[in-house]
């Protein structure tokens, strides 16, 4: 039996912009969105820079009920995402829309408080789950509400269950939601790791040397129906875990290449028809290598051009598959593959084709994104441009 994945609707919010129309003009205009710290301090952490949403864009969003940051800008995500969605569903039944939330820390700035004894802190949004219970509260959604926090594959983790209550028929419409936010805590974390680089990160360069932390949030909206409006679909997906090591991938990227190579066979696509890969990309000397290592592996002597987002508003954690799969919409409409912000010599695997300047097709119909994280998970899924005859997935 076939099942349909489709995406009626997408929102983003980060470093770049208050909505997906504004990151990818800006994306396209080659801005990085990794400045100086403005909402944390200087001084304080292994760097200076990140990817932060500052107030004169998120003074931008609805206001909502309490003090969140995290709330704010993940409700602001999914009404934009809804109401794109309303305008292709005139039928969009609010009721039998369940949600997805993907978050690694949630708002963990909230517990900051308390700990601190600012005495300003709302224990409500520390916990994902009871977050994503508020947001479906807010949005006045009545369908299935649960919270996904698997690391930095979260986003697409989250899509992915997504997929599969469409296919269960646990509701006719899910909405994805993934958002995370920069706080002490995380940026203490990632510096204690070692992990930060100094300057806006540079994926897959020889001269990398580590990441650049960023926030915010996206949303989806997925239906079971077809309509000849959708955005894109989901065309298929794999999910593994390399069991190595708490916070190293594994160095041959086994568990990252089984992940792209189920993927591909769920998705009956050939490896040559996928037409980008919108790679993980971190800029840490680990992850890139792993990655290069699964692509190789997965791909041979001709891998599809290669990109990664985070040298423009940097790694969202928890919210980036989501983010970054907003983007990926655009690029299948627009048919352009961004380059890859940072990139200038390539310092892993020498059969990898990545951009340098964004490449116009004539065809991109397939986007295979990538994310992995801590503990060991891998995750890949296939964006499709949208058709209704190739909108299936069994």
């Amino acid at each position: 039996m076939k099942h349909r994945a489709n995406i009626i609707g997408a929102e983003a919010i980060n470093a770049l912009g208050a909505n997906l129309s504004e990151i990818w003009d800006r994306m396209m205009g080659l801005e990085c969105g990794i400045r100086p710290l403005v909402n944390l301090p200087k001084g304080r952490y292994q760097t200076d820079v990140a990817g932060e949403v500052l107030p004169e864009i998120e003074n931008r969003l609805p206001e909502v009920d309490g003090n969140s940051r995290l709330f704010r800008l993940a409700a602001a995500a999914a009404a934009g995402a809804l109401k794109q969605a309303e305008s292709i569903d005139r039928n969009l039944d609010l009721e039998n829309t369940g949600l997805v939330f993907s978050t690694t820390k949630a708002g963990i700035d909230e517990l900051e408080k308390i700990i601190t004894r600012e005495n300003s802190g709302n224990p409500e949004y520390i916990y994902p789950g009871a977050v994503a219970a508020k947001l479906a509260g807010h949005l006045s959604l009545g369908g299935p509400v649960i919270a996904v926090s698997c690391a930095c594959a979260s986003g697409l983790a989250a899509i992915v269950q997504a997929a599969r209550m469409l296919r269960d028929g646990s509701a006719a419409r899910m909405l994805v939601v993934g958002a995370d936010i920069l706080s002490d805590f995380v940026m203490q974390g990632f510096s204690s790791l070692q992990a930060l680089s100094e300057r806006p990160c540079r994926p897959y360069d020889c001269a990398r040397d580590g990441m650049s932390l960023g926030e915010g949030a996206g949303a989806l909206v997925m239906s079971a129906d077809e309509n000849p409006e959708s955005l894109a679909s989901v065309g298929g997906w794999g999910i593994t875990n390399d069991c190595t090591h708490i916070n190293v991938p594994d160095p041959g990227g086994r568990g990252l290449q089984k992940a792209v190579e189920a993927a591909l066979a769920m998705s009956g696509k050939k490896r040559s028809e996928i037409d980008c890969i919108n790679g993980h990309g971190t800029s840490t000397i680990p992850n890139d290598e792993m990655e290069a290592e699964a692509i190789a592996g997965a791909f041979g002597e001709n891998p599809p051009p290669l990109s990664s987002m985070k040298g423009y508003f940097g790694h969202t954690m928890g919210a980036g598959g989501v983010i970054e799969t907003a983007i990926n919409i655009e690029a299948l409409r627009e048919k352009i593959i961004p380059a890859c912000m940072g990139f200038a010599e390539k310092g892993v695997g020498p059969l990898l084709n990545i951009c340098r300047e964004h490449l116009e097709q004539k065809r991109l119909d397939n986007i295979l994104t990538l994310k992995s994280g801590f503990g060991g998970i891998n995750a890949a899924v296939i964006i499709k441009a949208f058709s209704s005859q190739q909108s299936a997935i069994s």
